[in-house]
């Protein structure tokens, strides 16, 4: 029939469409970001707020990165002391690593944001990951608007030293089936399952000076879910 070759071409064509959108979509998943005055666009991020907070605590500009510098004695005392900012990437497979350094000051926590749903601009839920010097630790985040209040459930920490004034490297691979493992330098990891997984990813200032050199997020990811007999070998 003569118009068989014709359908085949139609095909084809819808064939190279989708395709070219797929590989289109894929590639604005990845994310390659310096935090470094100029260098990044500020419009592609959210500035998210907490409860108690009314608006967001904005993290501040450095020459070559952002972040936060020492609370005051009254923005401690009212729970201000969070400045969130959160990027939407849409991707549900891919892991997540950022260079990062914490002051000195007890209780400084830089803490980075998997999946978390935001509504009108205040989170509400997420699972968070802390950095302090004396450990690591995952919490499930939990916010009350009309309470005021942020509940943080505990998932699980790492006894390690982080020193302060020293870049520092954070992995979290996150994938569809809701698994999440994270890795601080060449720690242990530490893997979690029945994440709520989004695309979303943030970094959050907490309690005390903390700075955010770069992020980059790719497709996939490498930070295992386990070892094998074999590869406990070559570690």
């Amino acid at each position: 029939m003569r118009w068989i070759p014709w359908l085949r071409l139609l095909f084809c064509l819808l064939l190279w469409t989708v395709s070219g959108n797929v590989a289109a979509a894929g590639k604005a998943t990845e994310l390659n970001v310096d935090f470094a005055k100029g260098k990044w666009d500020a419009s592609q991020w959210q500035p998210v707020r907490v409860p108690p907070q009314e608006t967001p605590i904005a993290l501040e500009q450095f020459e070559d990165s952002i972040g936060t510098t020492d609370f005051t004695e009254e923005q401690v005392k009212q729970q201000l002391d969070n400045a969130v900012l959160v990027h939407d990437t849409g991707l549900r497979d891919g892991e997540m690593t950022v260079t990062f350094t914490l002051g000195e000051k007890r209780g400084t926590a830089p803490g980075f944001l998997i999946s978390p749903e935001i509504q009108d601009g205040v989170l509400v839920s997420g699972t968070a990951v802390f950095v302090t010097h004396g450990y690591y630790v995952a919490w499930d985040v939990a916010t009350d608007r009309e309470a005021k209040r942020t509940r943080y459930t505990h998932m699980g920490q790492i006894a390690r030293w982080t020193a302060p004034n020293t870049t520092h490297v954070i992995r979290l691979r996150f994938n569809r089936r809701g698994h999440l493992a994270v890795q601080v330098n060449d720690s242990d990891v530490m893997v979690f399952r029945n994440r709520r997984i989004n695309g979303k990813v943030g970094v959050w200032g907490c309690h005390g000076p903390c700075r955010f050199y770069s992020l980059k997020l790719v497709p996939g990811g490498t930070l295992p879910w386990t070892i094998r007999k074999t590869e406990a070998k070559q570690r």
